[in-house]
């Protein structure tokens, strides 16, 4: 937003601010006096700023290394005071906003499965190089409507907490579909940015994935198990094996036994990503869970996806890497 001067030379709104604060509740506000008078001075100093912002300026090239070669595309203001939000992100979808490029940036950043998150932290850092077009950024809750309204049309569908969502067959028109999706997918803005973009055919055209195979799991329930053995003979089988005789310890006092946490280890795949995490919302595991290891199996694939694949290990952590490759000839 621009003024038509500059907010912190003013003398006049300099004193009306520090008004404002001496007569609220934070400062002198508890007092009578001094509260009887905050009504007056926040009237004035809204309605002194109201009038101020006339002008609003977007983003248009972006040069790190030479700000004056920045570009911005200025734009005037026809509304005051509170309606000013809503007449930029008007003006902003209708004059400077390309729905049509934004859907193509959308369903090409769906084919790697990504969160809407990190769809809208990419849309918070400008352009890498000054020749490109800076595109104009919406508050987070209108991306997520308009990512819905990509996903009405059939051409990407969403995960949201392990269920898949998209355009049906029956759906009658764009309009009905995005009215349905709209109504099952529209929650707080940090729940929506956790849900994830994929496109139609890698989610099994929008129904719930079911596992290709059985995947194997070791649980509580099938871990080996000491009993002790009726007949005295050691069998075969780690169930027969004759269990600790805790009666015979000499002292009378029952000597407590610490309990031995019980490690499980599940496998999954090979399997796309979507599958993967599916897989892990069927298991349901607490976000808090702690992990003692986590391992990610790669085949066939070369250094290029290897770097792809390492950009998106989050910056915390740490982990162990080692790759198995042919010895490469040695060039000329």
């Amino acid at each position: 937003m621009l003024t038509k001067n500059d907010l912190f030379t003013d003398k006049n709104l300099i004193l009306l601010s520090r008004f404002c604060f001496l007569c609220s509740r934070e400062a002198w506000g508890q007092d009578r006096v001094y509260y009887s008078l905050s009504g007056k001075y926040n009237s004035n100093f809204e309605n002194d700023l109201r009038s101020r912002f006339d002008r609003y300026a977007i983003l248009k090239h972006w040069d790190f290394q030479n700000v004056n070669n920045c570009q911005f595309d200025v734009q005037r203001l026809t509304v005051q005071g509170r309606d000013i939000p809503r007449k930029v992100e008007e003006t902003i979808l209708d004059n400077h906003f390309d729905f049509e490029d934004f859907k193509m940036q959308i369903i090409g950043e769906a084919k790697n499965t990504v969160l809407i998150k990190e769809i809208i932290n990419n849309y918070i850092e400008p352009p890498p190089t000054p020749a490109l077009e800076a595109t104009p950024y919406l508050k987070e809750e209108k991306m997520c409507e308009l990512i819905f309204q990509i996903a009405s049309t059939g051409e990407i569908v969403i995960n949201a907490n392990g269920t898949w969502a998209g355009r049906k067959a029956d759906d009658s028109s764009d309009e009905n579909s995005y009215r349905r999706l709209q109504q099952a997918l529209y929650k707080t803005v940090n729940e929506m940015k956790n849900y994830q973009l994929a496109l139609p055919e890698a989610a099994g055209s929008a129904a719930p994935i079911a596992p290709a195979h059985s995947f194997g799991s070791t649980s509580q329930s099938q871990q080996p198990v000491m009993s002790v053995n009726t007949s005295g003979i050691l069998g075969t089988s780690v169930s027969d094996v004759p269990a600790p005789d805790f009666s015979t310890t000499p002292s009378s006092q029952h000597i407590p036994v610490p309990p031995v946490p019980v490690m499980q280890t599940r496998l999954v795949g090979p399997a796309n990503s979507i599958n993967l995490m599916g897989e892990i919302e069927n298991w349901n595991l607490s976000s808090s869970l702690s992990v003692q290891k986590f391992n990610l199996e790669f085949t066939n694939i070369d250094i290029a996806k290897v770097k792809q694949i390492l950009q998106r290990v989050p910056s915390g952590l740490q982990p162990t890497m080692s790759i198995s490759h042919e010895s490469e000839e040695e060039k000329p």
